[in-house]
């Protein structure tokens, strides 16, 4: 399998999870990873003292392939170079062909207007088929979770009037950009991940089996981050 083709497959199987710094991406991120297509029972979850999450996968099998072409030899190419190539070609193409999905995770900063056209542009050359999902969240409950976490200025912070007039400019040229409210995710992240996996292209006996093996695991995931969370939204939780 050429790169081209693994970049066309990657893509298609890449969920762009759209998020400012303190919006709660992380979390998002750490539900979706139990599942077998992303990390499975191989993800690992982080629990930070100041409310931070990741997810983490500290294990993999991957087949290799150790046997390099070198057929064309008399061009003088360096013989590592070749091996150091074949071996990332080879290991791209065993993920691929083991059908994952991928989370792309990334911060649109639109504290700085400019980056529309950067981002839109990002966008089209390298997610143009991608599942694309922005989350969003009150302004306030985000400032004060940057703040805790990333200790930066007020000045920094996101999910202003000014920062939705950029977001429906980025939606004008980008429709398919899936809209979540972090308060959605609080008041029901069953729901909510129903429709992730569903723009991601799970079928919905796929959806039902993913639940079937992983609910408890997300209901551990949320219960265990919603408690270490100093700000957090004043609305009904799903579990407690």
């Amino acid at each position: 399998m050429n790169l081209e083709n693994i970049k066309r497959i990657v893509e298609k199987n890449t969920l762009v999870l759209m998020y400012e710094p303190g919006a709660g991406g992380d979390f998002v991120a750490a539900l979706l990873s139990v599942d077998p297509k992303l990390n499975g029972t191989n993800s690992e979850i982080e629990y930070h003292t100041n409310g931070r999450i990741k997810a983490t996968k500290t294990k993999t099998s991957v087949y290799v392939n150790k046997t390099i072409n070198d057929y064309e030899f008399y061009n003088g190419d360096n013989y590592f170079d070749i091996l150091k190539s074949q071996l990332i070609k080879d290991l791209l193409s065993d993920l691929v062909t083991s059908k994952s999905k991928y989370i792309s995770k990334l911060h649109p900063y639109f504290n700085d207007p400019t980056n529309l056209e950067k981002l839109s542009s990002y966008i089209e050359n390298n997610y143009k088929n991608s599942a694309k999902i922005m989350l969003l969240r009150d302004r306030e409950f985000s400032m004060k979770n940057h703040i805790n976490k990333n200790q930066i200025d007020e000045n920094e912070i996101y999910y202003n009037k000014q920062w939705y007039d950029i977001y429906s400019t980025l939606k004008e040229n980008h429709s398919d950009i899936l809209s979540i409210k972090f308060s959605e995710v609080i008041k029901n992240p069953i729901h909510t991940l129903k429709k992730i996996y569903t723009i991601m292209g799970y079928s919905e006996s796929e959806i039902t089996h993913n639940f079937s093996i992983n609910e408890e695991r997300i209901k551990d995931i949320y219960v265990t981050y919603m408690n270490n969370q100093k700000n957090i939204e004043p609305v009904e939780r799903y579990w407690t």
